[in-house]
């Protein structure tokens, strides 16, 4: 066993007992369990993001495919911690925390696959296109969580139902809300920087922005229903149970044609293997 591969199943490892910790510290009001399921969490990221810079450092023509979705993972973690240290909403490690492992997990499903990097992929334009890609997704994930939870204690509350256990420390549907209020305003700038440098970069290196792949149509069509989301959330003033929806609705859609397209149609950036 490499070194590289010791630190990906360390990450597994810590991934999977710390989300079970925190998952269930939330749920049983136990901060100890709390603590330990962050802790053992953290370790995991440290393991994870050793790799990803021995990964990322190898300077090969491919890269192995699990690379981008292990990416993928470390972003929804650090986004879940930034939000977790400013709104102090502990509530979305209940999202985050088995979220981040099963988008852990998912990457060894494409370790036998090789993607080839063109010599154009510069690093600071991979960092731009990428990194804001996947930032913005993460604010989504975030968001995602936050209108499970919004529309299932909203109900709670509607139907006057007797609040036990770990409902009695879930925060108010306006802490859920406001998650969902910064997912709109960072999100929907991070994504159309993400999509604007693809198609800037597309043009100066292939001499078409627009390739009429299926990859563009459905990034276009994500473009607009974030716009969609933005515009009612931000400038309309929408909240609440429907903007929640609206939420859920996008990460399903943005995270579904990603993996679709990744893993159907062979491109210089898909998961599927290239000559």
């Amino acid at each position: 066993m490499g070194f590289s591969e010791l630190l990906r199943w360390l990450a597994f490892g810590a991934y999977l007992l710390g989300s079970a910790g925190v998952f269930l510290g939330l749920v049983a009001a136990r901060r100890g369990l709390l603590r330990a399921g962050a802790c053992i969490t953290g370790l995991g990221f440290a393991a994870h993001t050793m790799d990803l810079l021995v990964w990322y450092g190898g300077g090969a023509a491919t890269v192995n495919a699990a690379f981008y979705v292990s990416v993928l993972a470390w972003v929804l973690l650090v986004v879940f911690t930034v939000l977790w240290k400013r709104l102090g909403l502990a509530f979305l490690g209940m999202a985050a925390a088995p979220m981040v492992f099963l988008v852990y997990t998912a990457s060894f499903a494409f370790s036998g696959l090789n993607v080839v990097l063109p010599k154009a992929y510069a690093p600071a334009f991979w960092v731009v296109h990428i990194g804001a890609l996947y930032v913005s997704m993460g604010l989504l994930a975030m968001a995602f969580g936050a209108g499970m939870a919004f529309m299932y204690m909203e109900q709670k509350i509607k139907t006057k139902a007797k609040l036990a256990g770990f409902q009695r420390e879930m925060p108010s549907l306006t802490a859920f809300d406001a998650v969902n209020r910064i997912a709109a305003l960072f999100g929907f700038p991070l994504f159309t920087t993400g999509l604007l440098s693809g198609f800037i970069w597309s043009g100066l290196t292939r001499s078409a922005v627009f390739t009429g792949h299926p990859r563009e149509y459905l990034s276009l069509v994500g473009w607009l229903f974030f716009a969609f989301f933005f515009h009612q959330r931000v400038v309309t003033g929408w909240q609440g149970r429907k903007t929640a929806r609206l939420a859920i609705w996008l990460f399903i859609y943005l995270l579904s044609s990603m993996l679709a397209v990744n893993l159907l149609f062979p491109t210089h950036h898909s998961f599927v293997e290239t000559p």
